[in-house]
């Protein structure tokens, strides 16, 4: 079934296209041989492109180290969307995606920081961060206390 649906991945209609994903998205780490297919939609031109082989690398987790360097690029995406996804599959690489810190750390200091934070809590290994004995911090605010800021130390988000 994966052959099929990687085929479908490069089709002319875009829902064809994003139902491909979708059903990549749910076979997860065995849809792996769609990874190759998948590294070019990640900088493409249309954003829903972008999203949807975002979100299934996510999905397909560790599988997707082919994609390591197309995933740290995307983290610096426009579409926050895009970003937290690229984070998520980043994530579930562990260490293997440690060169992927200072992209995050941009992220953390950019006006997308708020979406790519719950994209760090969610991280499922001790990633490079509490390794790369960089701090970030940024000057957003975290919604109830006015005026704080967010410091990211040894893989652990909290007000300062």
């Amino acid at each position: 079934m994966v052959p099929v649906l990687v085929a479908l991945l490069a089709d002319r209609d875009d829902q064809i296209r994003f139902y491909a994903c979708n059903v990549l998205a749910h076979i997860g780490a065995e849809a792996d041989a769609a990874v190759d297919s998948l590294i070019p939609m990640l900088s493409d031109a249309n954003l829903y492109r972008r999203r949807n082989a975002a979100s299934t690398l996510a999905h397909i987790g560790a599988n997707s180290r082919k994609a390591k360097t197309d995933l740290i690029d995307a983290l610096r995406d426009d579409d926050p969307f895009v970003n937290w996804h690229a984070a998520m599959a980043l994530a579930e690489m562990g260490d293997e995606a440690k060169e992927a810190v200072p992209a995050l750390l941009d992220l953390l200091r950019s006006d997308q920081s708020e979406n790519c934070t719950s994209a760090i809590r969610g991280w499922s290994s001790p990633f490079a961060i509490a390794r790369s004995g960089e701090w970030a911090r940024t000057p957003t605010p975290l919604g109830r206390t006015p005026g704080a800021t967010r410091t990211v130390r040894r893989n652990r988000i909290s007000p300062s």
